[in-house]
């Protein structure tokens, strides 16, 4: 599986506003796995008027990308938790890219598990209104 060839870092702070934020540092072995599993979260509503007329209303639309992680230490692993559990939203820098955008983290996507003693597979879900 591919990854990132470049450094990154995940900015992070509980809450909706990424002031005074924390960071994770992610060397070039401690990336996600690219690409990206995305799919959308809408309110979109179709209603038919009597003559066959379809209107449609849409509120908002929201990516959800699903970050993944294999063969991660635990001290990272402990980190990237950290995070999640703290509600946060969170941006993803690159070294290559710079902002891939700001996102919330669905605190209900989280999982690990040890694939070797002190290794980790991980993932979380992000939502954002941005593309990657």
């Amino acid at each position: 599986m591919s990854r990132f060839g470049t450094e990154g870092t995940l900015v992070w702070a509980s809450g909706d506003t990424l002031t005074t934020p924390a960071s994770i540092a992610l060397a070039p072995n401690q990336m996600p796995q690219w690409p990206f599993d995305e799919s959308y979260e809408t309110d979109a509503v179709t209603h038919t008027t009597l003559t066959g007329r379809k209107l449609q209303y849409q509120n908002y639309r929201l990516v959800r990308y699903d970050l993944n992680w294999t063969d991660l230490d635990e001290a990272k692993k402990n980190e990237i938790g950290t995070m999640v559990n703290s509600l946060p939203i969170v941006a993803f820098n690159t070294s290559g890219f710079a902002t891939l955008g700001t996102f919330k983290v669905d605190m209900e996507s989280y999982t690990s598990s040890e694939t070797r003693f002190g290794i980790y597979d991980v993932s979380f879900t992000i939502i954002g209104t941005s593309s990657i």
